[in-house]
């Protein structure tokens, strides 16, 4: 074989040679991606800097739960083999933007809570006896457009007013005919024993002795049905 045929290729095979020599000598060994979710991001760019990675910031995410800067997600995956300086994504938290008051005088009570509902903000509600119709927002604050930082908001509910009314007289009936009348009125007794009673004792022939309000007092219809008439019997 003529060897000056061979020649030509010299160059081709020190180069291929060369090349190979040199990825043998600088080759660079993978490593596993390291796991950054729930950490912050001062802890985690400490990790990517020892493992000299690249950080870079894919998305926020809003989340009340979460303190802002936590890692929620990571590409590549924990464990997945990838090399020095590769690029790892990262989606982190933020605060959820502070929201202001929305105007709410006039509007039904469930519509409210359902309106707040949507934008996180709880509320408290004061019932105010009012001429306008039931359920109606009368006033709030914070005022319209102000910011709600504590997501917290009072409404002042209105409530039909209603009459004083006179107590009956209960003394002398069975307490099985004091409390049909209360109930069909919407209020809840207290039955109070001057004796000690037997277990499964049902009241069936018990009479009012005394009662709380007297008879004859006047007071409000809505402090009978939030409160309590009391009824002592033997």
């Amino acid at each position: 074989m003529n060897i000056n045929k061979l020649l030509w290729i010299t160059p081709f095979l020190s180069f291929l040679c060369g090349y190979g020599l040199l990825g043998y000598w600088y080759r660079i060994d993978s490593l596993p991606a390291p796991s950054l979710i729930g950490l912050n991001l001062t802890q985690a760019l400490g990790i990517i800097s020892a493992n000299s990675l690249n950080p870079r910031l894919l998305a926020e995410t809003e989340d009340p739960d979460l303190e802002p800067g936590t890692i929620i997600s990571q590409t590549p995956p924990a464990g997945q083999k990838i090399k020095p300086h590769q690029a790892i994504f990262l989606v982190v938290t933020k605060k959820p933007a502070c929201p202001s008051a929305p105007y709410l005088i006039g509007k039904n009570r469930e519509i409210i809570e359902e309106q707040l509902g949507k934008i996180g903000v709880k509320t408290r509600t004061y019932l105010l006896q009012s001429s306008y119709p039931k359920e109606c927002c009368l006033a709030q604050h914070p005022q319209v457009g102000k910011p709600l930082s504590s997501r917290r908001l009072i409404t002042y509910i209105s409530s039909p007013k209603k009459k004083p009314v006179v107590v009956p007289d209960f003394k002398g009936l069975y307490v099985d005919e004091a409390q049909q009348f209360l109930t069909e009125h919407g209020i809840r007794p207290a039955i109070v024993h001057k004796k000690t009673i037997k277990k499964g004792h049902t009241c069936s022939f018990c009479r009012v002795t005394e009662q709380q309000p007297l008879a004859g007092s006047l007071v409000n219809m809505a402090s009978l049905e939030d409160g309590i008439i009391e009824l002592t019997v033997t």
